[in-house]
């Protein structure tokens, strides 16, 4: 249905695909999705509690914002892999001030009515829709560091990136790797996500001297694989063996 392939055109510019401007000008338009300005930002809306059904509450909370997201704010909802994810189309290439603005605003105006705990974060800002599953992977790091290290100070992926010049120890983002691992098992490419997770933990055992951060960090991949184990038994419990 219409909403149905909406929803498919926005993750398949998450998903970064290399799609012609003019095609995508005309695909979108069919669909409801009017890009005005040349300027994009991914921006993530993440329930604070894990849980699945905490998930599930938020979103559908937050579907009732749908059409003030995209008429008053040029903003585009929608879920990818567990996470509730806005395009946003920016005026202003440069201006990270009225970016931060536009985000507390929607943060104001989903706080009305919404009863769930809720973080926000955004990417970077680009000036082709090339950018906007960069933009995704930023939203995404800072989201893995405020879930990590609990600072809630750190809104933009700007931000993040001049605290990481400040700040002694080397940080790593995995939830995107995290993400990928989902992807790979509930599509059933076991190997693939085998060695991701192999080589991800590796990684982290490498990077990490700290045993509490190490806990959390391989906690994050332990929950990844609880998330995936229930997504098949729901939609493939035969392969659930395998």
């Amino acid at each position: 249905n219409a909403i149905g392939l909406k929803k498919l055109f926005l993750r398949r510019l998450i998903m970064g695909e290399e799609i012609e401007g003019s095609v995508i000008i005309d695909i979108g338009s069919s669909l409801g999705v009017e890009f005005i300005h040349a300027n994009f930002a991914v921006m993530i809306i993440d329930s604070s509690e894990k849980d699945s059904m905490a998930f599930l509450k938020l979103k559908k909370e937050l579907d009732k914002k749908l059409k003030i997201l995209e008429k008053d704010f040029n903003s585009f909802l929608f879920v990818y892999s567990g996470k509730n994810i806005v395009i946003l189309n920016i005026e202003d290439p440069d201006d990270y001030i009225a970016l931060e603005n536009k985000l507390e605003a929607i943060t104001d105006l989903l706080r009305e009515d919404i009863r769930e705990k809720f973080i926000i974060t955004a990417g970077g800002i680009y000036d082709s829709i090339a950018g906007v599953s960069i933009s995704y992977g930023e939203a995404l790091q800072v989201l893995d560091y405020r879930t990590l290290l609990g600072d809630k100070r750190i809104l933009l992926f700007s931000e993040l990136r001049k605290l990481r010049k400040n700040r002694k120890f080397q940080y790593f983002s995995y939830l995107e790797d995290e993400y990928k691992i989902y992807n790979l098992l509930t599509a059933g490419k076991y190997d693939d996500a085998k060695i991701l997770l192999e080589g991800s933990i590796k990684s982290i055992e490498e990077s990490y001297v700290d045993v509490e951060i190490l806990k959390i960090r391989l906690a994050g991949f332990k929950n990844i694989l609880i998330e995936s184990l229930n997504t098949i038994l729901l939609n493939d419990s035969i392969n659930l063996k395998i």
